[in-house]
């Protein structure tokens, strides 16, 4: 009997220090992580994407992070003025789907067929990117490509797809590929191309869309 009340007492006290030592969100809440992590932590030649993620870093497969990682704690994500709420990210995720998270630009997208080819283009694509927050959509596409067409966009049948391609060390160059659904049919699309340029000066990161 003696034996088993030290085993527990053991086993308690372990138990103790871990809850005492383990980071939650209000000790360690999740920091929006920026794109100069993205540029400088990539690793073009094995495909991978060296992630942060609560003050540790991972490598991570195919350049996303899976939506449940950076969800398990039921915190909304908020970047910038966009609020993405955590139902419509973990409703995504029961899809097989990716979420690739960038506070200074991209505020939040969806990441699928990674990776793809477009028949249209006939180019190698990264990843289908879908914005959750419709409302943000056109207000994403012209901070960043500053472009009027996007106000005839249907919300609902809009894509986004990235083509990535390194240039130089100095900054790459991503090929923006968007659809317009003129009609609920689908009939009639419209294909639109874009290029942004990212480059990377004195440390800092400057977009450059054209």
């Amino acid at each position: 009997m003696k034996a088993k009340v030290i085993t527990l007492v053991i086993v308690l006290t372990i138990c103790g220090c871990r809850a005492m030592y383990s980071p939650t969100p209000q000790q360690h809440p999740r920091e929006a992580r920026d794109f100069s992590d993205c540029i400088q932590k990539w690793d073009f030649k094995s495909n991978k994407y060296l992630e942060r993620v609560r003050d540790k870093y991972k490598y991570v497969q195919k350049n996303v992070i899976r939506a449940t990682t950076i969800t398990n704690d039921y915190t909304p994500l908020t970047f910038g003025d966009f609020t993405i709420l955590d139902e419509q990210v973990l409703f995504a995720s029961k899809h097989n789907a990716h979420i690739f998270v960038d506070s200074k630009f991209f505020s939040t997208l969806l990441v699928v067929d990674v990776p793809r080819l477009v028949k249209e283009k006939k180019e190698h694509v990264v990843g289908k990117f879908f914005l959750l927050n419709v409302e943000v959509f056109p207000q994403l596409i012209k901070f960043l490509l500053n472009s009027e067409i996007i106000s005839t966009y249907r919300y609902n049948k809009s894509e986004l797809c990235l083509t990535q391609e390194k240039i130089t060390e100095e900054y790459y160059q991503a090929y923006f590929n968007t659809r317009r659904v003129n009609d609920v049919t689908a009939k009639n699309e419209e294909y639109y191309q874009f290029s942004i340029r990212v480059y990377k000066t004195n440390g800092q990161i400057v977009v450059n869309g054209a």
